[in-house]
């Protein structure tokens, strides 16, 4: 490999040693506050629910607030569930539709239960239903490691700058096509995670511009830094671990002696990573004496060399390869290992996220000299070479590797043709609020965009199907200026609002999707949709209740929503 290439990427003596320090399972979890998952409702009331959690074996109380969804005159009063009738009031379901659904076939003449029809049934599973909303979310960790308690379906890992992210397209529509099929088909039982060379401050500046999702797990800093859920909670046990064998002063004292080598900002420095800028031309001169200085000042570090310009001195212990390596033996110590898991990157620092154990890999169709000489070095089917550039590449590699779904959601309808070539006719199999609930609000957003894009035709009864016929005739809907409507208005307001943004480049996209089935059949999600007329993305926090439709097979029917602008 010549001087274009990972310093020590594939140094087996430090590699190896790295993981020898990890003896014995990973620490215990960690503690943090539960994101709140309550949702959000134009009429509410709150129940407190007092449950035994597992973690730490404490008893905790949590406020919930539950829907009121109907003729608000009847006087119901849900903190006491006396009834399926006030139960399915809330839910805005009829006594005996709830009957139907749950007991299938079985005989009884009303209740939520499976065949039991009694007052302290119902009570149970309105309090289950209710109790999973508020302890869904656990600790961050928990949550992150073992999405619903349950394995990851799949477990997918990206580095950001130029693998997830693609600078050049101003359009960002690779990234939205990727964004759509997460949402849809992965958000609620697999582990997105971001592994970048970023900082914290320089993460969160690409993420104020860019429509990235929220991630799972976040591993910054070269590997340097994991951290759980939307809070970015620390994980401890893993800067415990890289402290081993390492000396920050030591390495910044011998990197003094090195005129070649000039200091980055502030914010790209760590407890455990010492970054450089270095031309190519010295680069691998710098690193060869350098690795001895510090070698023979017994300091264990690790020199990465990525794009032809930048030098982190880390931590023996640390590196994309050995966080991921660290998070997967978290997973399968808890006994919840993800079923699949997808590595993706474009330059050097990104190779050893694919000699992770079990991994597949996708190199990017832009990758970076560095990382091509390397997957020409290490053929191997578990490692693809894409053609397509950035989040298509991912696409790609996920189609290549047999994942299912792997069609973004973006790429069946009336879209105009883009880079990759989409340009599908709007057909009857695509029509939204499918089985899936988050597939459900991801396709009927879908469509409303190109509504408003003109892309589609404006006719109503095209409306009709992919949105206004899915509503539930006595439906609610809030939108986030607070108008409120029926599904009659509703109607009337999307047709007089055709193609208000054509010509624009409007587009939508959907994060921190959860997902709670509240009785058999019946579900409220809860996400927060980005929309982004004039380059400007704006918020809304929204709260959707879904239904099983009857007599339509898989479909669903929505009985309400609430917007409210961020």
């Amino acid at each position: 490999m010549n001087c274009c290439a990972l310093a020590s990427l594939r140094n087996s003596r430090c590699w190896g040693e790295g993981r020898r320090q990890r003896e014995g399972p990973p620490a215990p979890f960690g503690s943090i506050a539960a994101h709140e998952l309550a949702c959000s409702f134009v009429f509410k009331s709150s129940v407190t629910w007092t449950s035994k959690k597992k973690h730490r074996g404490s008893a905790s109380s949590s406020t919930i607030p539950l829907p009121f969804v109907g003729n608000l005159t009847s006087g119901v009063c849900l903190s006491s569930f006396p009834s399926s009738t006030s139960i399915g009031f809330a839910l805005g379901i009829s006594e005996n539709k709830l009957s139907r659904r749950a007991n299938r076939g079985k005989s009884s003449s009303s209740g939520i239960g499976r065949g039991d029809d009694s007052n302290s049934r119902i009570l149970a599973k309105a309090m289950a239903g209710a109790d999973a909303v508020a302890s869904a979310a656990g600790t961050a960790e928990t949550k992150a490691i073992s999405p619903k308690g349950r394995a990851a379906r799949v477990m997918l890992v990206s580095d950001l700058d130029h693998t997830m992210v693609d600078h050049s397209d101003k359009s960002e529509i690779a990234l939205l096509r990727f964004n759509a099929l997460w949402a849809a088909e992965y958000s609620q039982d697999s582990v997105l995670v971001y592994s970048t060379g970023r900082s914290k401050k320089k993460y969160e500046e690409l993420r104020a511009e860019t429509p990235l999702m929220t991630p799972d797990i976040t591993i910054l800093s070269v590997g340097t830094i994991i951290s759980y859920g939307e809070s970015m909670v620390h994980d401890t046990d893993w800067e415990r671990v890289l402290d081993q064998g390492w000396n920050r002063d030591i390495v910044v004292e011998e990197a003094k002696q090195f005129p070649d080598l000039r200091p980055q900002e502030g914010s790209e420095q760590g407890r455990h990573k010492i970054s450089f800028h270095v031309d190519k031309h010295v680069a691998q001169k710098v690193i060869e004496k350098l690795s001895r200085r510090l070698e023979a000042r017994q300091v264990r570090a690790k020199l990465v060399y990525s794009g032809g310009i930048d030098l982190d001195v880390l931590s023996v212990h640390a590196g994309k390869g050995e966080a991921l390596a660290y998070v997967l033996e978290k997973m399968r110590a808890r006994g919840c290992p993800p079923g699949k898991t997808l590595v993706c990157g474009d330059s050097g620092n990104d190779a050893e996220l694919f000699e992770v154990k079990g991994v597949k890999g996708v190199v990017v169709g832009n990758a970076k000299e560095e990382l091509v000489e390397w997957y020409n070095s290490h053929a191997s089917p578990d490692v693809f070479k894409a053609t397509k550039n950035c989040a298509a590449g991912i696409i790609e590699a996920m189609q290549h590797f047999g994942f299912k779904p792997a069609t973004s959601p973006r790429d069946v309808g009336s879209l105009p043709a883009t880079a990759d070539g989409v340009d599908l006719e709007l057909s009857e199999s695509a029509s939204p609020l499918s089985s899936s609930g988050m597939r459900a609000i991801v396709d009927v957003n879908l469509f409303l965009e190109r509504w408003w894009r003109g892309e589609v035709p404006r006719e109503a009864d095209l409306l009709e199907r992919c949105f206004t016929g899915k509503l539930s005739p006595d439906a609610h809907i809030v939108l986030p200026d607070g108008k409120e409507m029926g599904a009659e208005k509703v109607r009337e307001h999307y047709l007089s609002t055709y193609g208000k943004f054509k010509g624009a480049d409007y587009r939508r996209w959907f994060d921190r999707a959860s997902e709670v089935e509240v009785a058999p059949g019946v579900w409220i999600i809860k996400l927060i949709q980005w929309d982004a007329p004039d380059h400007k993305w704006r918020g809304v926090r929204m709260t959707v209740g879904l239904r099983e439709k009857e007599g339509q097979g898989n479909g669903m029917e929505m009985l309400f929503l609430h917007s409210t602008a961020l």
